[in-house]
Parts: structure tokens; C-alpha cells; sequence
């Protein structure tokens, strides 16, 4: 994650746009607009953003398809998702969290709510990527040391071969000799 955080803001409604562009920013994040869900699973697919805020109901794609588009793109897979909708049954925030999303956000929005999610979901997704790369030097890790005692294992061998050899050669001249 850069230092300055991007933010993918996916909405058909203008006025929605406008708000948390204008909060967004005054916040200190960098922000990338989509007002469809086409559009915005191209502009994800460019930048990868490090958190997308995305709406629900947009024509076209809906926010489930297009989060669902995301979890299968090797690039997205691991963007944290979070709904915005004025849906706020159970049933379709399940659907949001089944769909791969990390979080809802009722409309109208908060400002203070809409900060702290994201804020939180930002910390969590920096913490993942850093557990990815943590758990990736292990995997070298320990295939370097298998290598090693492979390695040491073969010599171990080659010398227990000789030893043996040695053995029997010493046999052999003692009942040579003897």
C-alpha cells in the first residue's frame, strides 16, 4: 500500500459522489471515480485500489456482481470491499458479505462512520499484505533450509558409504594379514 491511500468510489448518483469526494479528500486520501460498475472494475483492474467503496444498486452491474467480478481477478481478489446502499435489511447486507464484501454502509452517510470503516478496513488490509509477504519469506525460508539439510543429509550419507568402505577394506587386510 502507498503511503497515501487510494480509494475507489463506484456510485451512479451524482450527489453521492460529490459528498464523499469532497470528504474523501479533506481526509487525505487519493480517490478514483466510477459512476457504473463497468467502469469500475476497469479503473480496479488499473490501479488496484487499496479499499473500493462500492454502491449496490447501479443499472447495469449491480454492486454484488461487481464485487463478485472482483474476488475473481487475481489483481482485486484482495481489495477490501465495502456496500453503500439504502438497503439495510439483513438479507441484503448477507448478500453483500457473500458476495465478498468486508463491510455496509448505510445511506444516507455518516461522515464520521464512513471515515472509521474505511480507516479501520485500511489497517486490516496493510496488516494482511504484510502477513502475505511475512508468510512468503517463510515458504523461502524453509525451502532454503530444506535445501540445506537435504544437502548436509547426502554428505552425512557419502560419509556413512565411506565409513563402511573403509571398515570392510580393514577387515579385509586384518584377514589378509592375519
Amino acid at each position: 500500500m502507498s503511503s497515501i491511500p487510494l480509494v475507489l468510489l463506484v456510485d451512479d448518483k451524482p450527489d453521492n459522489l460529490d459528498l464523499l469526494v469532497n470528504y474523501l479528500a479533506e481526509c487525505g486520501l487519493e480517490l478514483k471515480v466510477a459512476t457504473d460498475g463497468e467502469q469500475g472494475l476497469e479503473l480496479a483492474a488499473e490501479y488496484v485500489p487499496d479499499l473500493i467503496l462500492l454502491d449496490v444498486m447501479m443499472p447495469g452491474l449491480n454492486g454484488y456482481e461487481v464485487c463478485d467480478r472482483l474476488r475473481n481477478m487475481p489483481t482485486t481478489r484482495h481489495c477490501p470491499v465495502i456496500f453503500m446502499s439504502a438497503l439495510n435489511d439483513t438479507d441484503s447486507k448477507v448478500r453483500g458479505f457473500d458476495a465478498g464484501a468486508v463491510d455496509f454502509i448505510s445511506k444516507p452517510f455518516q461522515r464520521p462512520e464512513v471515515l472509521a470503516r474505511i480507516q479501520a478496513h485500511l489497517t486490516i488490509s496493510q496488516q494482511k499484505q504484510q502477513l502475505r509477504l511475512k508468510n512468503q519469506q517463510l515458504v523461502q525460508l524453509n525451502q532454503e533450509l530444506q535445501e540445506q539439510v537435504n544437502k548436509r543429509l547426502q554428505v552425512e550419507h557419502a560419509l556413512q558409504l565411506a565409513d563402511e568402505r573403509l571398515s570392510a577394506l580393514s577387515r579385509q587386510e586384518a584377514e589378509h594379514w592375519g
